[in-house]
């Protein structure tokens, strides 16, 4: 079941206010264990350094998401100072 607002262009996953999103591809046979599974990637949108570059991978859609909206939140409270 995918979060409401999430909707699948080819083989991204992309939601309209969250500035991250989700690539879904084929896992490596060595990772995976088996041929043809699949693996989602997070990734981070926009110009900056590290967009285009994966932040984590995860072997549901679900898991992703849920990582793909936990960072946009914490991304959203802004930088933290010291506890």
């Amino acid at each position: 079941m995918t979060s409401p607002g999430w909707h699948k262009q080819g083989r991204t996953w992309l939601h309209p206010t969250c500035v991250f999103f989700v690539v879904e591809g084929e896992a490596p046979d060595l990772v995976a264990g088996r041929s043809g599974a699949l693996e989602y990637q997070v990734m981070r949108g926009g110009g900056d350094d590290p967009a285009g570059l994966p932040l984590a991978t995860f072997g549901t859609l679900d898991k992703a998401i849920e990582e793909a909206q936990r960072r946009h939140r914490l991304q959203a409270q802004g930088p933290r100072g010291p506890d």
